[in-house]
């Protein structure tokens, strides 16, 4: 999406990111890919949100009822420095760039889950077809055109980047994986997340 961008000339621009568990190098991988099309990137959050990863759901990990308190007020704060920012630029003020942290110790040390080995972990994907509608939310949807419908989903392991988005918008469950299937959906934010998000509009 990014590389498709047309090119910029020190245009501003913020990053925000959200994660359920942890949030790696995916702030400072955006901050990089935004600044390489001639942005100039004067701010970034990330916020703590429910997890969204299958795998992660179902061995418990990451907590479902996030954002707690202090993870909206990081949020809020960060609202509050963005119109700052757009109150010193009205004004004339040069923004500097903003420092974008690579994930502190964790990212360090481990960075983001590589294509290969998202995928690995995935595993082959199934279809159930007693339970498929042929309604094509899967090949619409799928990131990576890694889907076709003949008449059926079809898979193609080669583009798949292991990401699961067809797992969590299948209507009817009828994908799914040798270690998952018929639970630990996550298609959309869950209505305590949404509820808190709009309390504090």
């Amino acid at each position: 999406y990014v590389k498709n961008i047309p090119e910029q000339k020190e245009k501003m621009a913020f990053v925000f990111s959200t994660y359920g568990n942890w949030r790696g190098k995916t702030l400072y991988k955006m901050a990089t890919q935004v600044s390489s099309r001639g942005f100039r990137v004067i701010a970034g959050h990330s916020l703590k949100t429910p997890e969204s990863y299958p795998p992660a759901i179902r061995r418990g990990i990451g907590d479902q009822a996030n954002p707690q308190k202090k993870h909206i007020e990081g949020f809020l704060q960060f609202l509050e420095e963005l119109n700052e920012i757009l109150k010193s630029y009205s004004k004339g003020i040069k923004i500097d760039v903003a420092k974008i942290d690579k994930g502190g110790l964790m990212g360090f040390f481990f960075g983001n889950m590589s294509r290969r080995r998202a995928r690995k972990a995935m595993g082959e994907i199934f279809l159930d077809e007693s339970l498929c509608t042929d309604c094509g939310i899967c090949e619409k949807g799928c990131p990576h055109s890694a889907i076709s419908l003949n008449p059926k989903p079809q898979f193609d392991m080669n583009k798949c980047y292991g990401c699961w988005w067809c797992f969590n918008h299948c209507p009817t469950k009828a994908i799914y994986t040798k270690k998952i299937r018929g639970e630990w959906q996550y298609p959309k934010p869950n209505k305590q997340f949404r509820k808190k998000m709009n309390a504090e509009r």
